[in-house]
């Protein structure tokens, strides 16, 4: 998604639907087999911190893509202000 397709929102999107599915697969193997999900936990952070950073990439950074910039003002027909990006 980020490389091939050079688009850091879609890319974004699947980080962070991976952050959801293992926390997730983390709270359900917890109740079986706490071990287990203990082992999931060096996972579970670099998800964390990779959505974070993919999410911050994906606002600043123009996709390909999707045609979407962050640069440029947006004007929505139920917004009245303009958003400052």
């Amino acid at each position: 998604m980020y490389f091939g397709l050079r688009s850091p929102v879609l890319g974004s999107a699947v980080t962070v639907a991976s952050l959801a599915a293992t926390t997730a697969s983390v709270v359900v193997t917890f109740r079986m087999n706490r071990q287990a999900a203990w082992a999931m936990a060096p996972r579970l952070a670099w998800l964390g911190y990779a959505s974070y950073v993919s999410v911050a990439t994906a606002l600043t950074n123009r996709d390909g893509f999707l045609q979407w910039n962050p640069r440029r003002r947006y004007r929505a027909a139920f917004i009245a202000a303009r958003i400052p990006w």
